[in-house]
């Protein structure tokens, strides 16, 4: 017999071998949950659940740890409003994964600025404006051979610390 359970872990990183956690909030799929999300496919219940799992957990650790200077690393699935509101209330900073398309006018406001920043396979644009806020996108531009072709991807990456040649808080 198998059982699994899905828990979001909030973890700092103390060094390039030390990870410790600080706090878990399992992800539960409740009656209550469970009826208002009958109709929805298995990845927007996943999303949905992962992100009230993230408010609970987020609470958890300001109350824990106050003080506790967090930069939040999170997959595309937090790239939204609530999220970077909960971190700029708490005051802490984040780095999000971003895919073109998930917040579209951040990826039309990034393609309209001519004036984008460079470094090597690096470029990046700060203060871009969603509903309000200044938001800095970070965009990865890989280059690989694959079976004799080349093939380009490009990775992005939502913050909202001020991005420079040199990296450095806000």
């Amino acid at each position: 017999m198998n059982y699994h359970c899905d828990v979001l872990e909030a973890k700092i990183v103390l060094g390039e071998s030390l990870i410790v956690s600080i706090a878990s909030e399992f992800i539960e799929n409740n009656g209550e949950d469970a009826e208002s999300q009958k109709n929805l496919s298995e990845e927007k219940r996943k999303q949905d659940c992962e992100t009230k799992a993230f408010k609970r957990l987020a609470w958890k650790i300001k109350k824990a740890f106050p003080r506790l200077p967090i930069i939040l690393l999170g997959d595309s699935l937090y790239a939204s409003e609530p999220v970077m509101d909960i971190c700029q209330g708490n005051g802490w900073e984040y780095i999000i994964r971003y895919k073109t398309g998930s917040i579209p006018s951040i990826t039309e406001e990034y393609e309209k600025i001519p004036e984008k920043e460079t470094s090597g396979h690096l470029e990046f644009i700060n203060g871009i404006d969603y509903n309000g806020k200044a938001l800095n996108v970070l965009r990865f531009l890989e280059e690989k051979i694959v079976n004799g072709e080349a093939v380009r991807t490009e990775f992005q990456w939502l913050t909202s610390m001020r991005i420079t040649r040199k990296m450095q808080r806000r």
